[in-house]
């Protein structure tokens, strides 16, 4: 087997490892998103007298990490290559190590969860329903005139032939 043979199998075999991990990546990504708030129904009020497990989730508020007796964002010691993982509102490059469980909430983290909620309860309320597949969606809206509609991003693709133009507008 010729030179060029083996370093054009050792590119070909990189190239397949990175394009896995790139769309196992995507794939992680999509199954964040597609589990977002907007299709939950809002939950119970939240209390102060309640014990919450670590990464239970609250709809329009968001995941309780018991060892700051608050919720964040993100679950407790979520990963994202470029910031690492994340707990209590902080990211750092290892995991966090957490012997607490369960805890009752801090009161400010009451209050801010409430409000969360009471946002995310008006939100469902004054968006309309999305149209499901098959659905038959009419062009009305409950959407006041003067609302301007989500703006929609450009969408960049890559693969063979397309060189990442984006498309859409």
């Amino acid at each position: 087997m010729r030179r060029s043979h083996q370093v054009a199998l050792v590119l070909l075999g990189t190239a397949g490892v990175v394009g896995v991990a790139m769309v196992w990546d995507a794939a992680r990504r999509q199954r964040t998103e597609s589990t977002a708030t907007a299709s939950l129904p809002p939950g119970e009020p939240v209390s102060a007298d309640r014990t919450y497990s670590n990464n239970e989730f609250v709809p329009g508020v968001g995941y309780y990490h018991a060892p700051y007796h608050a919720w964040f964002p993100y679950p407790y010691n979520h990963h994202d290559p470029a910031r690492g993982y994340f707990a209590g509102g902080a990211w750092q490059a290892v995991p966090w190590i957490a012997a607490l469980t369960q805890s009752r909430p801090a009161a400010p983290a009451v209050s801010s969860a409430l409000a969360a909620q009471q946002a995310y309860a008006q939100k469902r309320r004054d968006d309309p329903p999305r149209a499901q597949a098959g659905g038959g969606s009419s062009g009305f809206t409950s959407r006041p005139a003067g609302t301007r509609a989500p703006t929609s991003r450009p969408i960049f693709r890559g693969g063979f032939g397309s060189s990442a133009h984006p498309s859409g507008s």
